[in-house]
């Protein structure tokens, strides 16, 4: 199976993957006030949220058929570095909500 293996500053965080998955993605967004002309994001006026997020949807022939499972929700600040490892395995780490 395809894997997802999350690294944030040098740590190993999440490996993510299951054998009934058709989506696998892993996503870094910042909100808010990012440049100095920039006059913010609705929830984040005055300042930034910076997040990561591992996740994907199952594809499954028996129920429950499509299922949003998450293997990380990391809030994060300027400096962090975040390292998305792409490979094969034969396992991968549960999800937080299966």
């Amino acid at each position: 199976m395809i894997v997802i293996d999350l690294i944030i500053n040098g740590q190993h965080i999440a490996t993510a993957g299951a054998e009934d998955l058709s989506v696998l993605g892993g996503h870094l967004s910042a909100v808010g006030k990012l440049g100095k002309t920039s006059q913010g994001a609705q929830a984040r006026r005055d300042g930034v949220e910076i997040t990561c997020d591992l996740g994907g949807m199952t594809s499954r022939s028996v129920e429950p058929k499509n299922v949003h499972l998450t293997w990380n929700h990391t809030e994060l600040k300027a400096g962090d570095e975040i390292c998305f490892r792409i490979r094969k395995a034969n396992t991968a780490d549960p999800p937080r909500n299966a």
